[in-house]
């Protein structure tokens, strides 16, 4: 059985890391930054919730830039006020007494935090899709660029010995913490500056895909390899932007083809359920499951039996 974690920016937050595009503005407003940068603050402005919306502005400040050259120093800029933020965070982060115990439960039992109604289910389509007795291999794409993950893990690749439970890779699709990080959008129509989009060079460095092929690393055939080998995927802290729409379109196509994949899908959801009123819950995941479905481009009737949705959990939380 082949398990894979696709993480975004609220694993990190559940550690309790300042790590959202908010927080990170707060750090750029009062560092003093290049003209064409102060001009793209401005623009884009702190109530940019999440770093997906703001690579999309950043895909529209383009048409504000005038060379290729002023667009790669601006680019070179952000990432290095990116980097400078996220290690001091990365840095401070510490482990508490029983955080890597919960951790480690948690990675092995996601459905521990699914609705009454829904464990049957996903029971029954683990039992009748997926044969989990011959082993469980776990792999992750992380969405983040820093360590987190791996300083959970330890020195350690191994979940649980008698269920032959192993990490067999993670994967830092857009870069890691002291290498190159990749901040940038999904494709060329997401770059509004006309005179960019048929630019290699431009692509090189703001389009995802074309800046690891740049960096000559298979990194996203890898990730694609693994989304298509899955047969549970467990989507923790994305907030399915569009400029990762390639990765939820490729799960979507996944899950409309083949009947042995399924998906726990963890949001985060605040304020939408109160405590004395928690009949929204079945609202809120209607709606959820309809923006999933259609960024997926999923089609099928039958999927609500494998793809499940889990709201406001304490998964991962520290």
């Amino acid at each position: 059985m082949n398990v894979l974690y696709i993480l975004g920016n609220g694993f990190d937050k559940a550690q309790g890391m300042h790590t959202s595009y908010p927080e990170f503005y707060q750090y750029l407003m009062k560092t003093e930054c290049s003209p064409l940068l102060e001009q793209m603050k401005k623009d884009i402005k702190e109530d940019t919730k999440l770093w997906s919306d703001m690579e999309e502005a950043l895909g529209v400040f383009t048409s504000k830039v005038k060379t290729e050259e002023d667009m790669d120093s601006l680019h070179d800029e952000l990432s290095q006020h990116l980097q400078n933020y996220l290690q001091l965070e990365d840095d401070n982060y510490l482990l508490g007494n029983n955080t890597r115990y919960k951790f480690m439960m948690d990675i092995q039992n996601p459905e521990q935090y699914l609705a009454e109604v829904d464990r049957p289910l996903y029971n029954d389509f683990i039992i009748n899709s997926i044969n989990p007795s011959v082993g469980i291999n776990y792999n992750v794409i992380s969405l983040n660029y820093t360590y987190t993950f791996e300083k959970l893990m330890g020195d350690n690749n191994v979940f649980n010995e008698k269920r032959h439970s192993i990490l067999q890779s993670i994967c830092h699709v857009h870069g890691q913490l002291g290498d190159t990080i990749i901040i940038g959008v999904d494709n060329k129509n997401q770059i509004k500056n006309i005179s960019f989009q048929n630019s290699d060079d431009i692509a090189s460095f703001l389009i995802k895909v074309n800046a690891n092929a740049a960096m000559k690393n298979v990194r996203h055939r890898k990730c694609e390899d693994l989304i298509q080998a899955a047969n549970l995927v467990v989507l923790f802290g994305v907030s399915f932007g569009d400029t990762d729409m390639r990765w939820w379109k490729l799960l979507g196509n996944e899950l409309n083809k083949r009947q042995d994949i399924g998906v726990i899908s963890f949001l985060y959801c605040p304020g939408e359920i109160p405590e004395t009123r928690k009949y929204r819950l079945t609202m809120v995941e209607r709606r959820e499951r309809q923006r999933l479905y259609s960024k997926m481009g999923i089609t099928s009737n039958d999927m609500d039996n494998r793809f499940f949705i889990a709201i406001n959990s304490l998964m991962f939380k520290k």
